[in-house]
């Protein structure tokens, strides 16, 4: 009997040390998988989550009534740690990039971008950040061009907002550091949403997200990501490592945007008191497409502009084009027979200040210089352009067509030989001849208004009847 009573004893002895040891905190349970492990571990055996050491629970920003957070891990990615849904909390490491072919096998970015390669993708001139409103909100602009030559379908940028001493801060709506901007295409090659406004000589943006992110206390956005999705659904990502490769100085001098009217872009000069250039050529095309248009304004007040030089694809020169640049005295020209059919803004007296070249009233130009390119002149090229006064015609043209200038009230007149016949009429005052032999019988007959001419040392033969 006693041994029997001191069997039990033992037993209860032992059933309350297991008991006790089950409640001494040597193990806890993983709030990842719900395994038990070592109250002092740091890491769990059976998923390697981290344990969240309950010593830290006054950190916790998230912690209610004392107790830890659960995490909710959000997975680490190639450039992020994993972080908690809940409380923001982060652990481990970002995973890196894995890539033996340029694009990351895990994230499938690539990389190794270079910047030119950036850029002949995107550019990105500025984030424009608004004013703090009322409510605490800002409004969001990003300039940016399609510098691809493929359509883009969809295109987000991913921007962190920080404050005047370079913090990173959060938006306090949505408690988040991260703004992503997702704008909806088509947007063809070329295509950009810096908007050139040249009567108030300044740029305007297209993309603009209003009351985007909430914080008085931001003042600038950082770039961070852009994915973009084009129309062959193929895709492309710039990381933060990259992003800053896409961006490019706001353009000055010539600048161009796409005119829907004349399908093709239209060509302003920005900053115009900046120009020191005497002479500007405008190309034929911009981007692969053609330069259609000479914008509103676009070369007015430019102090220094003394000449420009025109492509034959422009169809339209806007209003006060050349307004008051005072020291334009030549607009040359690469096509003649299409100078005529340009369109011009009505609505004109003089736009020169000087009256020196172009008379912006549908009677086009006073002042005519043919370039040194030219050396055709086609058939009724400048057939009733009224306003044209004087004409200088370089020694490169050996061919005038019929009627070239017919109807044209020249005054004076720079030219060779072969052009005599074409600009003589009732009009011409002076006449300087450049090159040529011999002066034909009757070149200058019946000129009545006709009071100087200026030979050059080439000219060793003059008709009889010449001057009669």
């Amino acid at each position: 009997m006693k041994k029997s009573l001191l069997v039990a004893i033992c037993i209860i002895v032992l059933f309350c040390l297991m008991s006790c040891g089950n409640n001494d905190d040597t193990s806890i349970k993983c709030t990842s998988c719900g395994e038990s492990i070592a109250a002092d571990a740091k890491f769990c055996s059976h998923c390697g989550e981290t344990v969240l050491d309950s010593s830290e629970g006054d950190n916790n920003e998230n912690k209610n009534n004392d107790e830890q957070c659960l995490h909710n891990w959000k997975p680490a990615t190639c450039t992020e740690p994993k972080v908690c849904y809940e409380c923001s909390e982060t652990s481990g490491n970002a995973l890196g990039h894995t890539t033996s072919t340029g694009i990351c096998s895990r994230c499938n970015v690539r990389q190794g971008w270079s910047e030119d390669e950036i850029q002949s993708l995107i550019k990105v001139y500025d984030v424009f950040v608004s004013d703090i409103d009322s409510a605490d909100g800002v409004d969001m602009k990003i300039a940016w061009e399609n510098t691809s030559s493929k359509t883009i379908k969809y295109i987000y940028f991913s921007v962190e907002a920080y404050n005047a001493v370079n913090d990173r801060v959060p938006c306090e709506i949505r408690d988040s550091y991260k703004f992503t901007a997702e704008l909806t295409g088509p947007f063809e090659s070329g295509y950009s949403s810096l908007v050139y406004d040249s009567w108030d000589d300044e740029y305007a943006v297209n993309n603009v997200f209003e009351n985007c992110y909430y914080n008085a206390n931001i003042r600038y956005f950082e770039l961070t990501n852009i994915r973009i999705v084009f129309m062959d659904n193929t895709e492309l990502e710039i990381d933060e490592e990259y992003a800053e490769y896409t961006f490019e100085e706001i353009p000055q001098g010539l600048v161009y945007t796409w005119n829907e009217e004349f399908n093709g872009y239209e060509v302003n000069y920005r900053l115009k008191d900046t120009c020191t250039d005497t002479t500007i050529t405008i190309p034929s095309t911009y981007n692969n497409a053609k330069v259609v248009s000479v914008a509103d304004k676009a070369f007015s007040e430019m102090s220094d502009l003394e000449a420009i030089v025109l492509p034959d694809s422009i169809k339209h020169i806007g209003f006060y084009a050349f307004y008051d640049s005072d020291s334009l005295t030549s607009v040359f020209i690469t096509d003649l027979s299409a100078w005529c059919k340009i369109t011009f803004e009505s609505n004109f007296s003089n736009p020169l200040s000087n009256g020196a070249n172009l008379y912006l009233d549908k009677e086009l130009l006073t002042n005519l210089i043919i370039p040194d390119s030219i050396t055709n002149i086609e058939a009724y090229s400048f057939f009733n352009c009224k306003s044209i006064e004087s004409i200088v015609i370089h020694d490169n043209v050996t061919n005038i067509g019929e009627n070239a200038f017919y109807k044209c009230p020249i005054k004076n007149a720079t030219m060779p030989t072969i052009a005599i016949s074409a600009v003589k009429n009732d009009y011409i005052e002076k006449v300087t001849i450049t090159s040529g032999a011999t002066i034909e019988t009757p070149a200058f007959r019946y000129c009545e208004s006709l009071a100087s001419v200026v030979l050059s040392d080439s000219v060793i033969n003059i008709g009889s009847d010449a001057f009669l």
